[in-house]
């Protein structure tokens, strides 16, 4: 987002966000970019996937354009997913169409031909889907915010409800576990003592029978 004063009436758009239930809803500006609003959104995926598994690209499609993050020069990089490529060559095999690709950089919502109550999609991790509509449009006014800086805003998110700790159940859990050969239901959610107790020695090393297991930072479930 850019820092100044907005436009005297410039459109507000409410985007929500869903995955696939409702997520959150952000108002931008018609000159709030693309970029801005990717960085707003909250994905656990983004917080999970780590390591070789981390794509750091992302992609809106609109209409029958992707805008994508990653520019041509950066296609040697070892964590770049041509995330248009799969879907454009499924749908040119069906006969849909010839699908663009261009960069996402510097496009504003205000350079969009958007419409309300249609789908739109943003995809990032590789395989993450989440739906865009646009839910209101209106021209700014007295009660709305004239700091451009402060847009997206975030003006609805879902509530996260948390676990207790599988073990302890006192508590909250901070780590879901996979493949670790210890519990009967996965994922295993443990606090920080417990999940270090289970699977760490004294020295604060993962213990070989466990070196298979995969554990994530847990951050609850939405409600």
């Amino acid at each position: 987002s850019h820092s100044g004063p907005r436009g005297p009436g410039e459109p507000i758009l409410r985007i929500a966000i869903s995955h696939p239930l409702l997520d959150q809803e952000l108002l931008v500006l018609g000159s709030t970019t693309l970029e801005s609003l990717r960085w707003e959104l909250f994905c656990i995926h983004d917080h999970v996937r780590g390591g070789p598994e981390r794509a750091e690209n992302y992609c809106f499609f609109f209409h029958d354009t992707f805008y994508c993050s990653t520019s041509n020069a950066d296609r040697s990089s070892d964590r770049y997913v041509n995330l248009a490529h799969p879907i454009s060559v499924w749908a040119s095999r069906l006969g849909r169409g010839f699908l663009q690709q261009v960069s996402v950089s510097g496009v504003a919502f205000g350079n969009l031909d958007l419409q309300l109550g249609k789908d739109y999609l943003f995809l990032h991790q590789g395989d993450c889907e989440h739906r865009l509509r646009v839910v209101g449009v209106h021209l700014a006014g007295e009660y709305d915010s004239r700091e451009a800086s402060l847009y997206p805003m975030l003006v609805f998110g879902s509530r996260q409800r948390m676990v207790s700790c599988a073990a302890c159940a006192k508590a909250l859990a901070r780590y879901q576990c996979f493949d670790d050969g210890y519990s009967e239901h996965w994922p295993l959610k443990l606090c920080d003592d417990c999940f270090r107790a289970a699977f760490y020695d004294t020295h604060g090393s993962l213990m070989p029978r466990f070196s298979g297991m995969k554990a994530f930072p847990y951050f609850g479930e939405n409600v």
